[in-house]
C-alpha cells in the first residue's frame, strides 16, 4: 500500500485561530476607512472634517449635487482680490461665490442662490450678464483696465478646457475602484490556499487591463479638448480704442467686432498688418493665433449691422439664421433681455459661423483710431 501524506490543517505558520481573526478584523476596518475616504465624499467629511459655524479663508465647502448632476465634492475657500472681497470657489469649472448672512439680507433673492442659507449663509453663481436691461446693452462702452481686472478674477478666461491627469494618478484612482480592490480581496483567498501561480496571474491581469483602461481614459480627454473651440484673433473695444486680442482674454462687457469667413490668397505681411495700437504704442499681435473664420468665439448681443449665421453645430438644423441689430424703441429700456426667447434674433451664440455681415455705415475715415465703438474695424 502507499502511503500519502498531507499538511497538517491549519499551518503552523499561522497564529492562535482568535488572533488570526483578529488581525483579519483590524486590517480589513483600517483599509475600508482608507477606500470609503475615496469612494464616498460625505464619509471623507464626516471622517476627517468638523462643521465650523464660523466660515474664513481656506475652509472646505462640502458640495452635494442633485442625482445625474456630477459627483459630490469638498473645495477650499479662497477670497477675492477686488471688491467686495468675498469669499469664492470653483467646482464643475463653474465659479461660486460666498454671501455671508449679513449680506444675505440684502442681497436679492434669485434662482442662482443656494444653501442652508440663515445659519452660514448663501453660495451663488457666478452667472454672466445675461438678464440685463436693454438699456444697459445699447449704452455698452468697453471695458477699462479696472474692470478688466476685477471681471477676469471673476469669470476667468473664456475657453472650457479639461485638464488631462497624469498617468499615475489615473492608475491609482483605477487600483482603489472597488471592482479592483474586490479583485485584489479574492486573489489573497486564494494566496491562504496556496494558489500562488493562479494569485501571480491574476495580479498580472489586473495591472495589464487597468493600464488598457488608463491609456484610453487619457485618450478620451484628448478627443474632448480637441472638440473645443481653438482660440482666434479678435477684436475687442478696450480703453476707448480697438485692440487685437486672443478670443481666450474675452470678458463679459466686452464690445468685439465679427466679421464674416473670407478665402484669400495668402500674401506678404505688411508692417501694418502685424501690429495693433495698444495704449497709444505699437505692439506686436498675438503670436500663433488665427483669423476667427467666422466662428463667434462666445454669446454676445448684436447692438450695430446684421448677419447670417449658420448653427447648425447648435441646434442641428441646415438653414442659416438671419440676425439684426438689437433696437431699443422708447418705454423699453428697463425690459430685461431673453435669450431664448424674443431677443434671440439679436444673438450670436458660441461655435456658430457667420455666413454673411453688414456693419453700420462708417462715417469716420480711420477706422482703427476712431474712439467710437460704432467704428468697427472689420466694417
Amino acid at each position: 500500500a502507499q502511503l500519502t501524506s498531507f499538511k497538517p490543517l491549519p499551518s503552523k505558520y499561522l497564529p492562535n485561530a482568535w488572533a488570526g481573526s483578529l488581525l483579519f478584523a483590524v486590517m480589513t476596518m483600517n483599509c475600508l476607512f482608507f477606500l470609503l475616504g475615496y469612494w464616498f465624499v460625505w464619509f471623507k467629511a464626516a471622517s476627517f472634517y468638523s462643521p465650523d459655524p464660523h466660515v474664513s479663508e481656506g475652509s472646505f465647502v462640502h458640495l452635494r449635487t442633485h442625482a445625474h448632476k456630477g459627483k459630490d465634492g469638498l473645495v477650499k475657500l479662497k477670497r477675492c482680490c477686488q471688491a467686495p472681497h468675498r469669499l469664492g470657489f470653483e467646482f464643475q469649472r463653474q465659479r461660486y461665490e460666498y454671501i455671508s448672512p449679513t449680506e444675505a439680507e440684502t442681497e436679492a433673492k434669485d434662482d442662482d442662490i443656494i444653501g442652508l442659507g440663515a445659519g452660514n449663509g448663501y453660495v451663488r453663481l457666478n452667472k454672466c450678464p445675461v438678464d440685463l436691461p436693454l438699456s444697459q446693452y445699447g449704452k455698452s462702452s468697453g471695458l477699462d483696465d479696472d474692470m478688466i481686472e476685477s471681471e477676469f478674477e471673476r469669470f476667468g478666461k473664456n475657453t472650457l478646457h479639461v485638464p488631462t491627469p497624469r498617468f499615475w494618478e489615473l492608475y491609482k484612482q483605477q487600483m482603489v475602484s472597488p471592482l479592483v480592490v474586490f479583485q485584489f480581496f479574492t486573489a489573497i483567498l486564494w494566496m491562504l490556499d496556496e494558489y500562488i501561480q493562479f494569485v501571480v496571474m491574476q495580479l498580472v491581469m489586473i495591472f495589464v487591463l487597468e493600464s488598457a483602461t488608463v491609456f484610453q481614459r487619457i485618450k478620451t480627454f484628448g478627443t474632448l479638448n480637441s472638440m473645443s473651440s481653438k482660440p482666434c484673433r479678435v477684436k475687442a473695444f478696450r480703453n476707448k480704442q480697438w485692440q487685437d486680442m486672443s478670443s481666450e482674454l474675452l470678458l463679459p462687457g466686452d464690445l468685439i467686432s465679427l466679421k464674416a469667413a473670407t478665402v484669400s490668397k495668402p500674401t506678404a505681411s505688411t508692417p501694418a498688418e502685424s501690429t495693433a495700437v495698444t495704449n497709444g504704442k505699437a505692439a506686436a499681435k498675438p503670436p500663433d493665433l488665427e483669423e476667427s473664420a467666422g466662428v463667434v468665439p462666445c454669446d454676445c448681443v448684436l447692438l450695430h449691422g446684421d448677419a447670417v449665421v449658420n448653427e447648425a453645430t447648435l441646434t442641428g438644423e441646415s438653414v442659416p439664421q438671419m440676425k439684426d441689430a438689437i433696437r431699443i424703441s422708447q418705454g423699453q429700456e428697463d425690459i430685461p433681455l431673453d435669450i431664448d426667447g424674443a431677443h434671440r434674433v439679436h444673438m450670436f451664440f458660441s461655435g456658430t459661423q457667420i455666413i454673411a455681415c453688414h456693419g453700420p455705415v462708417q462715417e469716420s475715415s480711420s477706422k482703427e483710431d476712431c474712439q467710437d465703438p460704432k467704428c468697427s474695424p472689420d466694417g
